[in-house]
């Protein structure tokens, strides 16, 4: 596992990377190139989207899988098509808010699954902070300004 994030954001994986690129100080593309043994992502989930996603498209092996989950870098990015038909590589999306419109029986059972996980260990999400509903908006701008390593709870009580 390879996680391409800074240092304050990479403790929020439940499993660890074995290896770390710090795109803010690191050049991604040679990095993942000296990692992969000039092979490329075999699988990439993407969960913040904009100026990287460009960067780890190109990087991408063949055969290899894109999944672009998550627009937090605040744009959404496109994909010129021959990259992906050069490496044959596939693409693959899920816009959960509709999909559990669509399947509400399917995300119940996901959504189980995942409480299932983590009261068992099995997936431990990193909480960075706790705090009252009424600090949302605080929330939000520490989200906004990337200093959250992790989750942010909101307390209703």
């Amino acid at each position: 596992m390879l996680s391409v994030a800074p240092p304050r954001q990479r403790s929020s994986a439940s499993t660890e990377p074995k290896q770390s690129i710090n795109y803010s100080s690191e050049d991604v593309r040679d990095r993942v190139k000296e990692l992969t043994g000039g092979e490329g992502i075999d699988v990439c989930v993407d969960n913040v989207g904009g100026g990287l996603f460009g960067t780890l498209a190109q990087l991408m092996r063949w055969n290899g899988k894109l999944l672009p989950v998550g627009l937090a870098g605040g744009e959404v990015p496109s994909l010129p098509m021959n990259l992906p038909l050069l490496k044959n590589y596939s693409i693959l999306d899920v816009f959960t808010g509709a999909w559990a419109d669509r399947f509400p029986d399917k995300s119940s059972r996901a959504a189980d699954k995942i409480l299932q996980w983590v009261s068992e260990g099995k997936l431990r999400p990193h909480v960075d902070r706790v705090l009252p509903l009424e600090r949302a908006a605080e929330a939000m701008s520490a989200i906004e300004n990337r200093s959250v390593a992790g989750r942010i709870v909101l307390k209703v009580r």
